[in-house]
């Protein structure tokens, strides 16, 4: 056999293996799987942990070499290539750090039981298709793993705005199990041709309790941060309905009052003023008409939720005519929720500064999902005066409201190169409105 192919049913044993530790991490983090990130993750990190083995000659601390290799590429890969956030991203690779592990030692106890009265080092050694074998048998395992938390449709969830002390805490967890994991995996691979099958067997228990203990630690953390947030939701929640209900008890205590006015400027023939009074009582039903969509499509979004209550309270004040539209709810899969409030809150707050200064003082909010597409569209429009140019408002420092304005335009614009992959924006002059319109795919 050529010498080229030990090193490539090395490469691609290992490549087949990456292909599922990819899938099993997406699917716990609860991302939607990409076979074009999958292939880059499994080819990149392949080649980072086959390549210093054949650079690097092994010596006593060769092994904590490869290890830390391991450990930052699959950090960056996950970061990078698979698109989830620093947190998950180490999270993830001491998961699958640990589900490798738990691997490694059932393949070592099987072949040791398979092979009894044979070296298992000398078969590993005697041809490279052993090895290629070995390899193969505990991506089969893996594979395994994949379908278990598929089926049982086990994730992992870490809000994106948990504190710092938190996340700090949670990597100092994380680092801790390295550290204790790490001298166990790096002695038994210099040992395990003395040490007994059973006590294999009792290691990958050991190790698959810790992987347990550790998910499910993750998981109910992750539900605990949801909760809280939920709870600090309802609260806002429940005012907008006890609001909500007044404005209605409000409403019905002066109907017979707005009839009795409709009748009188109809009496004197008086359509001007009529228009007026209709035009006032719209401003006064406004609130109760936008809070139905809120209501009824955005309120599992706690943090969108809040963003649209306090720019509609805003609206009430400067006395903008603010209509929210929304026909779909607001669950973007592929972008970070932190991001998309950011852009809302850039858009929103010029739509509204713009509608000050304009005539007609109207902006418009409006969601829907586009099914030829499968995405979701978000848009924005605002009356406004003036001509603004459309290419420069994107640019740093660029901006029609004085001095220290002209960051938040150039702000969205790094927010949407940063997801670029989920994220357009359009941005366009219709009419006497202004109009920008956030696609995520």
């Amino acid at each position: 056999m050529g010498s080229i192919n030990p090193f490539f049913l090395n490469f691609t044993s290992l490549f087949i293996q990456c292909i599922v530790l990819g899938t099993f991490v997406l699917i716990l983090f609860d991302r939607k799987l990409s076979w074009e990130r999958l292939v880059i993750f499994s080819f990149l990190n392949t080649a980072a942990n086959v390549l210093p083995i054949q650079i690097v000659s092994r010596t006593a601390y060769s092994e904590v070499i490869f290890v830390g290799i391991y450990f930052l590429s699959m950090i960056l890969l996950i970061r990078y290539i698979l698109n989830l956030r620093f947190l998950y991203s180490i999270l993830g690779t001491c998961v699958v750090f640990l589900l490798s592990t738990i691997v490694q030692y059932l393949v070592i106890a099987i072949l040791k039981i398979s092979l009894q009265g044979f070296d298992l080092f000398t078969w590993l050694a005697a041809s490279p298709l052993n090895s290629f074998i070995m390899r193969l048998l505990g991506t089969f395992i893996d594979f395994l793993g994949v379908l278990v938390i598929y089926y049982f449709k086990i994730k992992i969830y870490m809000p994106a705005d948990i504190y710092r002390k938190r996340k700090i805490s949670i990597i100092l967890n994380i680092f801790i199990i390295a550290m204790i994991i790490v001298p166990d995996i790096l002695f038994f691979e210099t040992t395990v041709i003395k040490i007994p099958s059973e006590l294999v067997l009792f290691n990958a228990a050991s190790a698959f309790v810790l992987l347990v203990l550790s998910t499910k630690n993750s998981i109910k953390f992750g539900e605990l941060e949801m909760t809280k947030q939920e709870l600090e939701f309802q609260k806002l929640y429940n005012k907008t309905l006890d609001d909500l209900t007044d404005n209605l008890r409000g409403f019905k205590h002066e109907f017979n009052n707005i009839i009795s006015c409709i009748q009188g400027y109809l009496y004197v023939d008086d359509i001007k003023g009529l228009r007026t009074y209709v035009s006032q009582i719209q401003n006064e039903a406004r609130t109760m008409n936008n809070m139905e969509p809120l209501n009824s499509y955005v309120k599992d979004n706690p943090a969108i939720y809040g963003l649209l209550l306090s720019k509609l309270s805003y609206s009430q004040v400067k006395n903008i005519n603010f209509n929210i539209r929304v026909f779909s709810k607001i669950d973007p899969h592929n972008i970070n929720v932190l991001d998309l409030c950011k852009m809302l809150g850039i858009l929103l707050d010029n739509a509204l500064e713009a509608a000050i200064e304009s005539d007609k003082k109207y902006v418009e909010f409006m969601v829907k999902e586009d099914h030829s597409s499968n995405s979701l569209i978000i848009e924005i429009s605002n009356s406004f005066t003036g001509n603004p140019d459309i290419e420069k408002i994107f640019e740093k420092g660029f901006s029609t409201k004085g001095v220290h304005k002209g960051f938040g335009l150039w702000e969205l614009n790094r927010i949407i190169a940063k997801n670029h992959q989920n994220a357009k924006l359009t941005t366009n002059i219709s009419g006497n409105l202004f109009n920008q319109r956030i696609e995520i795919i």
